[in-house]
């Protein structure tokens, strides 16, 4: 069964994901989608750059995704965009609890970019833990939420759209909503928000398909065999069949990144 974790950070302890690559290669995990962090927010986290050069480390294996903020000007976003998408970035990461709205139609020409670039675009969803750097950083969930990425999702259906953590504990209804209206619409069950959901087994979840769910950590490596464990051990008690479940922990994140043999 092919596995493959769609969301990553870059911690800077492994500053060139040796230790992590080692680990998830030994666990028969085939590629890291690696995603770029706001230095403020997400500390110790590597940003673009980091994940750069990890990717040149291992560029068999780790998969960037670049971090861009929708309150930068257009232009600015854009040219980050064309600069790492050159580079070979699959994926977009943003963090709308930053104070920018996704649906704005202000954001539309980065919308543009990405789509231009065949790039997924994978957002944090939902609550975002303090800063420990800026504790009165400016935060709020209110616009990271599936719907505010509605929008974009149906005026640009060339762009994937994953939603992380489920969507967000909040608002995964949102999510099942989105994910059975959209064909560009998904979400990853991470910790904490997205397993959160899957451990109270909620309302509505047990009804969907997994072509539109896909597996990662948002851990180090050291929380793969916790985290394929628990997913084993969830999909029996949910009598879930080996087709969807490759989709689930490799194949769905295959297609979208455009990985070979998908």
């Amino acid at each position: 069964m092919r596995l493959v974790d769609i969301h990553v950070h870059l911690r800077m302890e492994d500053p060139l994901m040796d230790r992590h690559v080692e680990i998830a290669q030994e666990k028969g995990i085939s590629a890291l989608l690696v995603h770029g962090a706001p230095n403020d927010i997400c500390p110790p986290l590597g940003d673009n750059e980091h994940i750069l050069t990890a990717m040149n480390k291992h560029p068999r294996y780790v998969l960037g995704s670049m971090q861009v903020d929708l309150r930068n000007d257009s232009s600015q976003t854009i040219e980050t965009i064309r600069r790492y998408a050159g580079e070979g970035f699959r994926c977009v990461k943003m963090y709308p609890n930053l104070g920018f709205d996704p649906a704005d139609p202000a954001h539309d020409p980065v919308w543009e970019a990405i789509e231009e670039h065949g790039l997924m675009c994978l957002p944090h969803c939902g609550y975002i833990s303090i800063s420990p750097i800026y504790p009165k950083l400016s935060l709020t969930s209110l616009t990271a939420s599936p719907f505010h990425f509605e929008r974009a999702a149906r005026m640009f259906p060339g762009i994937q759209f994953v939603m992380a953590h489920f969507g967000g504990a909040a608002t995964y209804l949102e999510t099942l909503v989105l994910c059975m209206r959209l064909a560009n619409f998904h979400a990853d069950c991470t910790p904490g928000q997205g397993l959160w959901v899957w451990k109270r087994r909620l309302p509505g979840i047990e009804d969907m398909p997994f072509d539109h769910f896909l597996w990662g950590t948002d851990e180090g490596p050291e929380a793969i065999d916790g985290s394929l464990a628990f997913w084993n051990e969830t999909l029996d008690s949910m009598d879930i069949g080996r087709a969807d479940r490759e989709r689930f922990f490799g194949g769905n994140a295959a297609t979208l990144l455009g990985l070979s043999g998908s």
